[in-house]
C-alpha cells in the first residue's frame, strides 16, 4: 500500500473584523485609511554600489520610481493620486522597520489598508529590508493579511540595472512567495509597473478590491480563495482582477 502524502499547507482564516462605521446605527461614514510604506534604501548608504538621484535625498518618500521622467517622488505621486480619487482617503506615511507584522496586524484591527511599495533593486541589494519582508511574508503564509498590497514598481528607464531585471524580480518574488503563489491576486502583490500611469490603476485596484473584501469580511462572506500559480506582473490580466 502506498505510503499517504501530507495535505499542502492552507492559510488560516483571518479573525474577525469589528463593525464599520457606516454599519453602526447613526454613525457617520468616514475617510479609508492607509497606511503606505516606502521601501527604498539611503542613498548615503549605497557606496558605489548604485547611482543615488533617483533616491536623493533620503530615500523611503524621496525615491522616484519612474526617474528620470518623471522625476517626482513616490510620496508625492501619492498625495496626488489621493487628491484626484473619488473616494476619500486619509493617509499615514510609515517606516519600513521590524514591527512590520504588528503594524499590519493593527491595521486590520482597526480596518485600515496597509500599501507597501517596493523598490526592487532596494529589496534586493538590501538584506535588513529583505528580511523584515520575508519574515512578514512567512507570517503572511498561515495567518493571511488581507488588508495589504504589495506594489512593485520598474523603472524601464534605468539602464544601470537593465541587465538584471530577472535576477533582481526573482529575489522579490522569492521574497514574497506567499504573496505571489498563494494569494495569486494581484489586488495583493503585484511588481513589474513600468509607469505612474500603471502604478495608479494597481493601486485603485487593490485599494477598491480590497475595501471590498473587509467589508465582506466583516459581514462574514467567505474569504478570498488563495491559489497557487505564476507570479502576477502588470500586463497580465487573470480572472481575479477587477476593473473599476
Amino acid at each position: 500500500m502506498a505510503p499517504e502524502l501530507p495535505l499542502p499547507e492552507q492559510p488560516q482564516a483571518a479573525p474577525a473584523l469589528p463593525p464599520a462605521a457606516a454599519e453602526i446605527p447613526g454613525a457617520m461614514r468616514s475617510a479609508v485609511n492607509i497606511r503606505f510604506i516606502f521601501v527604498a534604501g539611503d542613498p548615503a548608504r549605497f557606496g558605489s554600489n548604485r547611482q543615488k538621484q533617483a533616491y536623493l535625498d533620503r530615500g523611503g518618500s524621496d525615491w522616484k520610481p519612474f526617474y528620470p521622467t518623471p522625476s517626482d517622488r513616490i510620496g508625492r505621486m501619492i498625495q496626488r493620486f489621493v487628491a484626484n480619487e473619488d473616494v476619500e482617503y486619509d493617509i499615514d506615511i510609515m517606516q519600513l522597520g521590524e514591527d512590520l507584522i504588528s503594524v499590519v496586524q493593527q491595521a486590520y484591527h482597526d480596518r485600515e489598508i496597509v500599501v507597501i511599495i517596493v523598490d526592487a533593486w532596494t529589496l534586493s541589494w538590501d538584506a535588513d529590508s529583505r528580511n523584515i519582508l520575508s519574515q512578514f511574508d512567512q507570517t503572511n503564509r498561515m495567518t493571511p493579511f488581507y488588508n495589504c498590497s504589495v506594489l512593485v514598481p520598474w523603472n524601464e528607464a534605468d539602464l544601470e540595472i537593465k541587465d538584471e531585471r530577472n535576477t533582481i524580480l526573482d529575489t522579490v518574488r522569492a521574497t514574497f512567495d506567499s504573496r505571489v503563489r498563494l494569494f495569486n491576486n494581484p489586488s495583493f502583490y503585484r511588481d513589474s509597473i513600468t509607469s505612474v500611469e500603471h502604478l495608479f490603476q494597481a493601486l485603485r485596484d487593490a485599494l477598491t478590491n480590497i475595501r471590498s473584501d473587509l467589508h465582506g469580511r466583516a459581514e462574514g462572506q467567505k474569504p478570498v480563495t488563495a491559489g497557487i500559480s505564476k507570479p502576477i506582473v502588470s500586463n497580465e490580466s487573470t480572472p481575479t482582477e477587477r476593473r473599476v
